[in-house]
């Protein structure tokens, strides 16, 4: 887990269906994916880096920067998105 207090820094947190990947996209913007792939044939949580999810079953990818949009051609569902809201330094996910 790297420091999600800085930009660019995530965290990985445990619910969802196979764990949260919560992103600081620029110091004060935070989004929250799910880690379960969206193709439904993945029994592995999707790993994260430079700035993508990847589902390590079909090697596609969904960016944390465009709502979990694939960037993986062929494919159309995006990742699991929830509703992430700061209040001071209490960051609170939820379903939309």
């Amino acid at each position: 887990m790297i420091n999600a207090q800085t930009p660019g820094g995530f965290a990985e947190l445990s619910g969802g269906r196979k764990g949260i990947l919560l992103f600081n996209k620029n110091g004060n913007d935070f989004v929250a994916f799910d880690k379960f792939c969206p193709s439904n044939d993945c029994t592995s949580a999707m790993t994260f880096s430079n700035r993508l999810l990847k589902c390590t079953c079909d090697e596609s990818k969904y960016s944390v920067d465009f709502g979990g949009a694939p960037q993986t051609e062929g494919f159309e569902c995006p990742a699991i998105e929830y509703r992430v809201t700061k209040n001071g330094s209490t960051i609170r996910i939820s379903n939309f």
